[in-house]
């Protein structure tokens, strides 16, 4: 397991700025035995958001993507099919 203050880099990475500053708000008032019993649950919260944070990041950029045509609905060749043809 981790120490409660390596949780507040992961957290900055993320950009959850004030979760980090509460965690360790939570842990310099004495939290840490408290935090002790739900470490597992904050490194697998950690881990599902930076997954949730990658899958939507690689979803936009597939979605904004622009793939090059391959055939028209007319049945020509398209523009990168006739450019080799010339």
């Amino acid at each position: 397991m981790r120490p409660p203050s390596m949780y507040r880099p992961k957290l900055k990475a993320l950009r959850l700025n004030g979760m980090a500053t509460a965690f360790a708000d939570l842990t310099e008032q004495g939290g840490d035995t408290a935090l002790a019993a739900s470490r597992w649950l904050v490194e697998h919260l950690l881990q599902a958001e930076d997954a949730d944070r990658a899958m939507r990041s690689i979803a936009h950029q597939m979605k904004s993507a622009r793939f090059p045509c391959t055939a028209t609905w007319a049945g020509s060749t398209s523009p990168s099919r006739s450019s080799t043809a010339r």
